[in-house]
């Protein structure tokens, strides 16, 4: 005992230590276009994360949330160095404040009939998808974007502060959550830590402004209320997550099957008056036809570390000098919801709801043109109730895809996309084939897991 004792004086400091200091460098030193370093950061707060939660008789579960909660608290003050959509998230904000529908004008629309300086230079900030496209994101963001604007409406960096705190409050709500599922469902309460303490996670959510968090946090407060069969709780944390990311209309067929169909009538309808509701203040009468352009737009013409995509595409360059990819995108899209339908109709167990709701976003993932790496913190929050490791493997990968910001003229590199996907895959068929019970055989058993789970 007193060798343990001496052994978690050290350990503890040093590890801890050592752990904050790379979270320094990476969130407030290291710029986007030093990617090898970056990737370094990332593996070195992997190494760290892995052996923190393993070791459960040198770092308690209690330790372990407190240092979840100091390293987002640590991340909210740095300035977003991974990604620049916290301009358009002021420029949203800012719309609002001035009594204009952010759903009704792009930036490049706006701006040729309004000048303004402080507009101009978040303008000058913006991609070019975004300065032609209306805004994608749904009401409850709007709200927040319009607080960090009013509170700085000339400081970009207090206004991304404002909103990486109302994305450190979803987290610490999270953490409360995944605790309270795990308990119900009795799971080792242990099992939050893949989540609370992924280095992705902190990182991209807390670090770069990423709303995912809040997604996450209304989705598990979702599951937890329809596992106590409390409906109008389920429906308002529901409407909440649509009205943060549009993605969690995915689960409406898993929730059918789950509630049966007059329980899940009437957490529909629910569902659809509490987001109207949400919605009030920026319903007109080109909402609808804005908001579906500019959802088309995102899902068809943008693209970033696509994985079948991308094959697709390719595969199509080399048989025909024309463009196909809105034609394989769109394809992709109606093959997914196939199985996403497929995954929530057949075989439906309460026991693998969570199951069933990783694969339908690992499928959608895979589908997609563009995946985004804080897009895979939803599959690591779910993976906490499966058995699975791939969501903590991608959450690994897929910061190869900050790759093209080391090169002076972005271009994404298929060998590394290719990398980052052929590893996930083979890690997933792996998974399958474990938890089939077999060491050896065909990848045929791997895909027979898969089937016994959907």
């Amino acid at each position: 005992m007193q060798v343990t004792q001496q052994h978690r004086k050290f350990i503890i400091p040093l590890i801890t230590g050592l752990t904050m200091l790379v979270y320094l460098i990476l969130l407030y030193q290291l710029p986007r276009s030093n990617f090898f370093a970056i990737y370094l950061s990332f593996l070195l707060l992997f190494a760290s994360y892995f052996y923190i939660v393993k070791e459960e008789q040198i770092f308690s579960l209690e330790f372990c949330i407190g240092l979840a909660i100091m390293l987002r608290l640590f991340a909210v003050f740095s300035l977003p160095a991974l990604s620049d959509d916290y301009f358009r998230f002021i420029w949203d904000g800012k719309m609002f404040l001035h009594h204009v529908n952010p759903f009704s004008f792009t930036p490049k629309e706006y701006l040729s009939t309004h000048a303004d300086g402080q507009l101009q230079f978040l303008y000058n900030n913006l991609i070019p998808e975004s300065q032609e496209s209306f805004t994608i994101y749904p009401a409850v963001l709007q709200y927040i974007f319009a607080i960090a604007a009013k509170l700085f409406p000339a400081n970009p960096y207090g206004a991304a502060v404002v909103m990486k705190l109302f994305i450190f409050i979803a987290e610490c709500f999270t953490l409360y959550g995944l605790l309270l599922l795990s308990k119900g469902k009795n799971l080792p309460s242990r099992n939050i830590l893949w989540y609370a303490l992924n280095p992705l996670v902190i990182v991209e959510l807390t670090g770069n402004v990423h709303f995912e968090a809040l997604l996450i946090c209304f989705l598990v407060f979702t599951f937890y209320f329809l596992e106590k069969n409390k409906i109008a709780f389920a429906a308002l944390f529901w409407a909440l997550a649509i009205c943060s990311k549009i993605l969690p209309v995915m689960l409406a067929p898993l929730f059918l099957m789950y509630l049966g169909f007059w329980r899940f009538f009437k957490t529909g309808l629910l569902t659809v008056v509490f987001t109207t509701i949400l919605f009030i203040p920026l319903i007109d009468h080109q909402l609808f036809a804005h908001l579906s352009d500019s959802v088309g737009k995102y899902y068809n013409l943008f693209e970033f570390n696509g994985s079948f995509y991308y094959l697709f595409v390719r595969i199509s360059q080399l048989v025909s000098d024309n463009d196909y990819s809105a034609q394989i995108a769109s394809m992709l899209g109606a093959i997914a919801l196939v199985l996403i339908l497929f995954i929530s109709f057949f075989r439906f167990k309460k026991e693998v709801l969570f199951e069933k709701a990783l694969w339908i976003f690992f499928i959608y993932f895979l589908s997609a043109a563009m995946v985004h790496p804080w897009y895979i913190s939803t599959l690591v929050a779910l993976g906490v109730f499966t058995k699975y490791k791939f969501p903590v493997v991608f959450s690994l990968l897929i910061p190869l895809s900050y790759f093209p910001y080391w090169l002076k003229v972005y271009n994404e590199n298929m060998w590394v996309i290719l990398l980052e996907y052929s590893l996930l895959l083979l890690f997933v068929l792996s998974e399958l084939k474990i938890n089939n019970g077999k060491t050896k055989g065909s990848m045929s058993s791997a895909f027979s897991r898969l089937l016994n789970i959907i």
